[in-house]
């Protein structure tokens, strides 16, 4: 959202004057900016003095609701939503009056769908379902709305864009709920309603940016399409971690480490105390990343600042494991056993954490011998991009293997001649996986038909890529679920372009 131009036909008991107007719509624009530097109270400041000039629109009132908004939604403090709930009634109490007079004023049919997509998030946050399933229902229906008043009001493709791909993620059993409430999901329409909004939308560029980001780099795992968009945004909104924190998050899904690592400490330097779980995080990235680098002092001492920081259970079952791991390499024994005991404390539904439970307690019954701390470093070494160490150290040493140790030296060894360009390689040590019994790991098969799909694709043979990722697609039921369908999806994108 470069500029916040409020062109819109009201009457003049609305307006009392040109020059009102035009102060109006400067204050929201100097507002916005602050906003998405997230200079919160800078932005308060200045849509009080739109309240002031304007009492009786409510554009003062939804932009404070929306920084209450986000506030909420970064910190899940109880005392931000209280806020945001007070603003967004008296919002909606203007908002309402406006469209009883004028219900065909586009502009305040779109602000209300977008105040009602605020209520839906901070509902659904507060884990009041009925709430979020109403004003869902009630967004959508105003984004539509908006739509058939004006059809090139582009931006209202947002908000339908953004629920589309949302819901898409409701778990088949809960399928009902959308059917009940009357709503659709479609992951292919939502994006490109959103692409939409970002070509030819005039308010919300910058929010469409960042969700293109997002789900670029989150479910299609297409990582410079998502850098695009966000470095975008932190070259014109410097102060605002959320938007660092999102680039920093796609170098180390690029396995750029040490771009990745500066840019959390930046993270870290310039975020704002309302903040703190972004914060959290990013401190919980580094961990990992030190982790990836075999650091495991400097990563034990991370997840330690994380786990003392964190806010929400996110994350602290794989900092649990994670930090037992490292006393496990740094030798403390005794302390081993007491971190992985805590690895029941983090969010079962992120398949992080999941996994990192099923880990722990396969750990617990089975222990950890030298052979897995050796291929705990070499996964590492992957992460870290350092595939020639990985194919040297491997390539002799996975014979000595046995079991399920043998299938992961054989994946990693995969990925490593994938990225070496040794695709004959790459194929052959994937196949070689079939041989073994994976009753525990069963989430190796669809990554091994995965890697051989994409190192067909690599050798131009269209066909057999296709094949293998249709494999990857019908048996990825396991563990990794969501990452691995980021993945399958951009290799079924490109394959799409190809067929």
């Amino acid at each position: 959202m470069s500029k916040k131009l409020l062109f819109i036909c009201l009457s003049f008991i609305l307006l009392p004057n040109t020059f009102s107007y035009s102060n109006r719509e400067l204050l929201l624009n100097q507002g916005l900016h602050k906003a998405y530097n997230l200079e919160f109270k800078a932005a308060e400041e200045i849509y009080n003095k739109v309240i002031g000039i304007a009492p009786d629109l409510p554009d003062g009132y939804f932009r404070i609701s929306q920084l209450y908004s986000w506030s909420f939604l970064a910190s899940h403090d109880i005392g931000q939503y209280y806020i945001f709930l007070k603003f967004a009634e008296l919002a909606e109490k203007k908002l309402d009056l406006i469209l009883s007079k004028n219900p065909k004023n586009a502009f305040y049919t779109y602000m209300s769908g977008n105040l009602a997509s605020l209520r839906a998030m901070a509902y659904a946050i507060n884990n009041s379902a009925v709430d979020a399933l109403w004003y869902s229902k009630k967004a959508v229906k105003l984004f539509n709305a908006t739509l058939e008043i004006n059809p090139k009001f582009y931006d209202a493709y947002l908000g339908l864009g953004l629920f589309d791909y949302a819901m898409s993620f409701i778990p088949e059993f809960l399928g009902w709920t959308l059917n009940v409430a009357g709503l659709s999901s479609n992951k292919a329409r939502g994006l490109r309603y959103i692409k939409l909004a970002y070509d030819k939308g005039k308010y919300d560029r910058t929010e469409a940016a960042f969700h293109l980001s997002k789900i670029y780099a989150d479910y299609i795992a297409e990582y410079d399409s998502a850098e695009i968009y966000i470095k975008n945004l932190v070259s014109r909104y410097p102060a605002n971690s959320l938007f660092l924190y999102q680039h920093a998050l796609i170098q180390l899904n690029k396995r750029k480490l040490d771009n990745a690592l500066n840019l959390f400490n930046k993270v870290l330097k310039i975020n704002k105390e309302r903040f703190p779980q972004i914060s959290a995080l990013a401190r919980f990235r580094i961990a990992n990343i030190y982790f990836y680098k075999n650091d495991f002092e400097k990563a034990l001492e991370n997840f330690d600042s994380f786990y003392e920081t964190a806010r929400e259970p996110d994350y602290l079952s794989e900092c649990a494991l994670k930090s037992a791991l490292c006393l496990k390499f740094l030798g403390n024994n005794d302390s081993f056993f007491v971190y992985l005991n805590r690895s029941s404390e983090g969010n079962p539904d992120l398949f992080e954490d999941a996994y990192a439970i099923k880990l722990a307690s396969y750990i617990k019954e089975k222990g950890v011998t030298d052979e897995d701390l050796f291929l705990i470093r070499m996964n590492n070494n992957i992460h870290a991009a350092k595939y020639k160490m990985v194919y040297d150290s491997l390539s002799v040493y996975v014979d000595s293997l046995s079991g399920v140790k043998k299938a992961f030296a054989f994946l990693y060894l995969s990925e490593a001649a994938y990225h070496l360009k040794k695709y004959d390689e790459a194929v052959y040590y994937a196949d070689n996986i079939h041989k073994i019994n994976l009753s525990k790991f069963k989430w190796i098969i669809p990554k091994l038909y995965y890697l051989i799909a994409t190192t067909h694709y690599s050798k131009k043979n269209y066909k057999k890529a296709s094949y293998y990722l249709t494999l990857a697609k019908d048996n990825n039921k396991y563990d990794f679920v969501d990452y691995l369908e980021a993945l399958i999806d951009n290799l079924e994108r490109k394959l799409n372009n190809r067929i």
